[in-house]
C-alpha cells in the first residue's frame, strides 16, 4: 500500500487524480495549495507525490 499525495487547486483535477489509486488500495490524501501540502508533508512521508506547476508555484 502506498501513501501518495495529491496537490492541485482544482477539485475536479484532485478527485480524478486519485480515483485509480484509491482502486488499488493505495492511500491518497489531496491539498488545494502549497501551505496545506507542506503540513501534511510534515505529518507524513509519503511514497508519490502529484502536483501541478502553477499550484506549487503560487506559493511559492
Amino acid at each position: 500500500m502506498k501513501k501518495i499525495l495529491v496537490i492541485d487547486d482544482e477539485v475536479a483535477i484532485r478527485d480524478l487524480i486519485e480515483l485509480v489509486p484509491r482502486r488499488e488500495n493505495d492511500v491518497v490524501q489531496t491539498a488545494e495549495n502549497g501551505k496545506i501540502a507542506l503540513q501534511l508533508l510534515d505529518a507524513v512521508l509519503y511514497h508519490i507525490m502529484v502536483t501541478s506547476l502553477k499550484t506549487a508555484l503560487n506559493y511559492g
